[in-house]
């Protein structure tokens, strides 16, 4: 899950890094209906639980390194954790400049009223899994794509490896140290 969400924020950087206007360039109501549309749309949502995955990876490598303080580690993290919740704001701010980056106002009442009909309703709500379903079976394929990649260049170097090795047996010239003719065998 962490995966998945660290690269839908590096493909929102990347898609909004394209746009010349700068965040302070935004006025207040289309950051105000740009934020309507993010919390309509329930978009944000995955990102919730950014901060609570967070706080595992810490509490397993905290523990990994100190298991004799397991229960001071958690007490600790989680502490942190509940500290850290106020940041979340911040992540909201700038997932609604995206949004404001994305569309001018007159898209983004269209949108707004999208996601007030019963389909944009629907929409909202289940555009979060859809969107983890299709980026974990992009994972997925991804994975299955590389290793078949794997495969293949492995199966294709270990040919050229064995092509090499003959060549190298049959000293210059191509001459079998057999006797035979290698160039003569090959027809």
């Amino acid at each position: 899950m962490v995966r998945l969400l660290a690269a839908t924020a590096i493909v929102f950087t990347a898609w909004t890094a394209g746009y010349p206007a700068a965040a302070q360039e935004i006025d207040a109501e289309e950051l105000a209906l740009a934020r309507q549309v993010m919390t309509a749309s329930r978009t944000g949502r995955p990102f919730d639980e950014l901060l609570p995955n967070i706080a595992d990876q810490a509490k397993t490598t905290f523990i990994r390194s100190n298991p004799q303080m397991q229960l001071g580690i958690i007490e600790i993290v989680d502490k942190v954790a509940l500290d850290l919740v106020v940041y979340r704001e911040d992540l909201e701010v700038r997932l609604t400049e995206v949004w404001a980056l994305a569309f001018d106002k007159d898209e983004l009442r269209v949108l707004l009223e999208f996601y007030n009909t019963p389909t944009g309703k629907k929409f909202g709500a289940i555009m979060p899994r859809i969107l983890t379903s299709q980026l974990g079976l992009a994972e997925i394929w991804s994975r299955e794509l590389s290793e078949e990649m794997h495969k293949r260049v492995g199966d294709e170097l270990t040919k050229m490896a064995k092509a090499e090795a003959k060549k190298l047996e049959a000293g210059p010239g191509g001459a079998d140290p057999a006797g035979g003719d290698l160039k003569l065998q090959a027809q």
